[in-house]
């Protein structure tokens, strides 16, 4: 079982907490005092350094705070680990993902086009677009199987495919 570690708690990380601990073992770590609310999520409260130090480590915050966030993270990433965002926008965090991250980190930029209130009680039939960037294909193929059998319809796309797509609506 992989153990997977939630940077930020806002309303998306919280989802993401809910949905992800009840396949692996997940870590949550935020500034706020939320210990009660992530435990209830069915994830447990740590300290920023044992949230880098998962296998797979899940930025979940606004993309204002994404660089210095990398630059936080970056020293503190397990070799092989994997880095995931949650991002609406993609091409500046991936741009800022290659130039931040270690090359010894898998890069896994993502676009759930769902949020709290829409996926608040199923996953089925909600989108999210991958950006494979530095990703092993067997690992890149387990997470796409994971989500899809989630009931998520996955959408591949570059950072720069995802970004001239105009509005979400214009995927598939």
């Amino acid at each position: 079982m992989s153990s997977i570690g939630i940077i930020g708690f806002g309303r998306f990380g919280e989802l993401a907490a809910r949905y992800l601990s009840k396949d692996f073992s997940v870590v949550v770590y935020t500034r706020s005092d939320k210990e009660e609310e992530i435990n209830v999520c069915g994830a447990r409260p740590v300290s920023f350094e044992t949230a880098c130090g998962q296998k797979i480590v899940i930025l979940c915050m606004p993309i204002s705070a994404m660089r210095e966030t990398l630059r936080q993270v970056a020293p503190l990433l397990i070799e092989d680990s994997l880095v995931v965002d949650v991002c609406s926008v993609k091409v500046y965090p991936v741009q800022w993902m290659r130039e931040i991250l270690p090359e010894t980190v898998s890069i896994l930029p993502t676009h759930p086009m769902f949020g709290p209130d829409s996926a608040a009680d199923s996953l089925k039939g909600r989108k999210i677009v991958l950006c494979p960037e530095r990703i092993d294909s067997g690992q890149y193929e387990k997470i796409r199987t994971w989500l899809e059998g989630q009931g998520l319809v996955v959408i591949e796309a570059t950072a720069q495919e995802q970004a001239t797509s105009g509005s979400c609506t214009s995927w598939g």
